[in-house]
């Protein structure tokens, strides 16, 4: 029988009831621990690897047309396919996408761009 006070209680028993309580405290305890473990190493491996990485082309394309989460995923999709491109940030208040990479043509931008249904107005950068 359970008690509204005392979730883990066998009437009749009190040391196996004691037994309970605590392994169900240490269960719960190991539990957040392996979960705040995860959480840290998570947060920390994604800090090292933004550091890392340092790519030598960066561009800005104003993009004409994008008006939801939806346009954006459709554009940040097609230009990871483009060539060179490693990384796509879309920032869609200013209608713009900054992409990151190895030798980024404009040809290939503005195309990639044009294949989700959109318009490059401007690109900036080098």
């Amino acid at each position: 029988m359970r008690n509204a006070s005392n979730p883990i209680e066998v009437r009749g028993y009190p040391f196996f009831t004691n037994f309970l309580q605590i392994a169900y405290r240490v269960w719960t305890m190991q539990s957040v621990s392996r979960w705040l473990k995860g959480f840290f190493k998570k947060t920390e491996k994604t800090v090292e690897t933004n550091q890392m990485e340092h790519y030598p082309s960066k561009k800005l394309l104003i993009i004409e047309g994008m008006n939801c989460g939806h346009c954006t995923m459709k554009v940040k999709a097609e230009l990871l396919e483009a060539e060179g491109v490693q990384r796509v940030q879309i920032d869609l208040t200013k209608k713009s996408a900054l992409v990151e990479g190895f030798t980024l043509q404009n040809q290939a931008l503005i195309h990639a761009v044009a294949i989700a249904g959109y318009q490059v107005t401007q690109i900036l950068g080098h």
